[in-house]
């Protein structure tokens, strides 16, 4: 753990691969990238959970900033990973901020590491802030869905100008099995600004499973 308003992993360089590491019990952000460096990749790795995947392990930060955030820059990849438990104040579980490409897959935001159930973070499960464009959340096979259930905010909040976001093949509201319903606290997805959005894709593998909200 670590305290005061500092980042844990901090990335200052292009093509940064992190893989395997369980973060959290800290008043610092996990993984922060603020140069606009491209090329992020994370993997297999828990934030704000331990390593059993089931005990919260809380990052704690405030405002527009989240436990786990990435600012600018392109070809970010997140994946296979666990973004749960940030539930000390309005804790997003992950942020995307003025990036130009990336791709979120097969991750669980505010669940469990085996998704059965909550383990809420405290606001978002997915935030877009600032002006996002070519991201992609979700996919069209079960490797790459992602599941965003369990969060006391909405799923996902596109809050900004962000354009060609496509949003395909995720669980929304509902457990690993896609039926029992663990809804988010708000919305499943909200798109108060945002343009050129895709939510599915028109087929069945590519359809999003939203449940339990009062509102998409």
């Amino acid at each position: 753990g670590n305290a005061g308003s500092y980042q844990l992993l901090t990335i200052a360089a292009n093509n940064v691969s992190i893989k395997g590491v369980a973060v959290g019990n800290s008043q610092a952000k996990g993984i922060f990238s603020a140069s606009g460096n491209s090329g992020v990749e994370v993997d297999c790795s828990y934030w704000g959970v331990r390593a059993d995947g089931v005990t919260a392990w809380p990052l704690a930060t405030s405002g527009i900033t989240g436990p786990s955030q990435i600012t600018g820059g392109s070809g970010h990849v997140i994946t296979n990973s666990l973004f749960s438990g940030n539930n000390t104040g309005a804790d997003r579980g992950f942020i995307l901020q003025d990036v130009t490409g990336a791709a979120v897959t097969g991750s669980l935001f505010g669940l469990r590491a085996d998704g059965t159930a909550a383990l809420p973070n405290g606001n978002e499960g997915i935030l877009l802030a600032g002006t996002n464009s070519d991201v992609v959340i979700g996919g069209t096979t079960a490797e790459t869905r992602n599941i965003i259930s369990g969060n006391v905010g909405n799923g996902i909040t596109l809050s900004g100008t962000d354009t060609d976001i496509s949003i395909v093949g995720n669980y929304i509201g509902v457990a690993v099995d896609g039926a029992t319903v663990l809804a988010n606290g708000g919305s499943g997805i909200e798109v108060p600004g945002a343009t050129s959005v895709t939510i599915g894709d028109g087929t069945v593998a590519g359809r999003n499973v939203i449940a339990g909200h009062s509102t998409i």
